[in-house]
């Protein structure tokens, strides 16, 4: 973490406190999802997609919580423009392999 002195990166100001976040309080799951959409600009088609994609983000979350949990795994994990892509999304991306193939 940055000292008093030095300004913290958008990226810092996103991850502060996702150690802190309980994944079963809705409330704060919530909150983080909306600092993340506003962080990376994201507006999605309706209410059915915004409610797939705070589900992901949860799952994701839970996933970097757990990463950055394990003592002897020295690097941080943080949130990324990513966090709200499933794992098929970032396979099909990578292009590893397609859905259903």
């Amino acid at each position: 973490m940055a000292s008093s002195s030095e300004e913290l990166t958008e990226g810092q100001r996103l991850d502060a406190g996702i150690m802190e976040i309980d994944p079963n309080n809705d409330e704060q799951v919530s909150a983080k999802f909306q600092e993340f959409k506003k962080h990376f600009d994201r507006n999605y088609a309706d209410s059915a997609e915004e409610e797939k994609r705070l589900k992901i983000f949860k799952d994701n979350l839970i996933k970097i919580q757990k990463l950055n949990s394990n003592p002897e795994d020295t690097a941080t994990y943080g949130l990324n423009d990513f966090a709200d892509k499933s794992p098929e999304e970032m396979r099909m991306r990578c292009g590893l392999r397609r859905p259903n193939q």
